[in-house]
């Protein structure tokens, strides 16, 4: 299943991999990925640490060191609403569309 989001600079829109709900297992996490030019982002629903999550990494720097962001991963960067998901991934660059933020509650809501 893939999807289009477009980047908060206004960047060309790229494909957007998902994660087919009826694949993932009960407290699993969900799984959406973007790909822009030298960013790839990784953002869900985390049902174990009931968060969401983003990661953002950047493909200009060594294997090791390309990962520069992981929100959500900790107690200070829970993120239970998608609305500071939304937020977050601006920060970085990226426009989570409309149809992707009710897909994310839906996977919050069915423990996804």
């Amino acid at each position: 299943m893939t999807e289009m989001i477009s980047s908060a600079s206004g960047g060309q829109a790229r494909r957007v991999g998902t994660t087919p709900p009826i694949l993932l297992k009960k407290g699993a996490m969900s799984q959406h990925i973007v790909e822009q030019e030298n960013k790839k982002f990784v953002f869900g629903w985390d049902q174990p640490l009931m968060s969401f999550f983003l990661q953002v990494f950047d493909r200009t720097l060594l294997e090791e060191e390309r990962m520069t962001v992981w929100a959500g991963a900790t107690k200070d960067s829970q993120m239970y609403e998608v609305d500071d998901l939304v937020v977050m991934a601006r920060r970085y660059g990226l426009d989570i569309p409309y149809e992707t933020q009710v897909k994310l509650y839906r996977e919050k809501d069915e423990g996804s």
